[in-house]
């Protein structure tokens, strides 16, 4: 090779190296030898107070002995099963990589999808927020408070979601249309009741007047058939059609009342409130408001 040549390529060989080091040099990602813990161990009895955010709102459960107490989004017991489960699997969830210089942004974490707080017997209370679970679900992206973004082994988004499918139902009505003993009925200026005779026929109350069971009974089953398709937690009960509502739906049974006020639009739906009183939003109103003189039998007819 030519003197001439040779120094060339000695040249483009250290340019390429130095090209090489530079990118190596700038990388944000420190990979971690071997996995290592998030929390490290972290027994369901040294937590106090989990708070669960997402999309669908705030779940919050404190646990007391072995049980745990929710007191959002509805007050009452939790499941202690799932709940467990959960804080068994946050301690389980293992750091493969630090990225010490990523953006928040790319990573799905500027607005998170889930967000845990964690509230431990010893006044520590680490909040581990989820962004985005990279292609084929490998890895999750997330941080812990307002740390670096670091990966975590796997996708852990279908646990964090689990919660929320338990404790914020969406059917509106869970009961069986068998037990309604009375229904009344009201939307804006209009309104009617009927109640279920001895002989499981309907009748429009106050009058007596026979009414189209068929009619009747395919209204329970179209609420008992309509969901939530959003919640819709801190809206303000005035603005929103709720405080006077705009409707009212009750059901009486045996075992007591059941009921839903009806709201303004929003989201291209309806506001509505159920008796639990979850905030959320449905997509057909229609189904849930019929015609009062659809529901009356005539006279001549023999028809349930």
């Amino acid at each position: 090779m030519h003197p001439q040549q040779t120094r060339i390529f000695f040249a483009l060989s250290a340019s390429l190296l130095l090209v090489c080091l530079f990118l190596a040099a700038s990388t944000d990602e420190s990979p971690i030898s071997s996995p290592e813990a998030f929390l490290g161990p972290l027994p369901t009895d040294s937590v106090q107070r989990l708070t669960l955010t997402s999309s669908e709102g705030t779940l919050e459960a404190h646990h007391r002995d072995d049980d745990w107490f929710l007191t959002r989004p509805v007050p009452g017991a939790g499941d202690g099963g799932v709940l467990d489960d959960l804080v068994n699997a946050i301690s389980r969830w293992q750091v493969t990589a630090n990225l010490s210089t990523a953006s928040l942004a790319d990573h799905g974490l500027e607005t998170p999808s889930y967000t845990i707080s964690l509230q431990r017997i010893d006044g520590t209370a680490p909040t581990l927020h989820v962004g985005a679970v990279a292609p084929g679900g490998a890895h999750t992206y997330a941080r812990v408070d307002e740390g670096a973004v670091i990966v975590l082994e796997g996708d852990v988004t279908a646990l964090l979601g689990r919660p929320f499918e338990l404790y914020r139902r969406r059917t509106l009505f869970a009961g069986a249309e068998s037990g309604v003993l009375r229904i009344d009925w009201q939307m804006d200026t209009v309104s009617w009741s009927a109640s279920r005779n001895e002989d499981g026929h309907w009748s429009l109350t106050p009058s007596g007047t026979p009414a189209r069971t068929g009619s009747v009974e395919g209204f329970l089953a179209a609420l008992k058939a309509t969901n939530l398709e959003s919640f819709q937690d801190g809206v303000d009960p005035a603005s929103s059609g709720l405080a006077p509502p705009r409707g009212r739906i009750v059901l009486s049974s045996a075992e007591g009342e059941w009921e839903l006020l009806i709201g303004a639009e929003k989201l291209g739906g309806t506001l509505v409130q159920t008796s639990d009183g979850l905030v959320g939003t449905i997509g057909d109103l229609g189904s849930l408001v019929p015609n009062p003189e659809s529901l009356e039998r005539p006279s001549a007819s023999t028809e349930d």
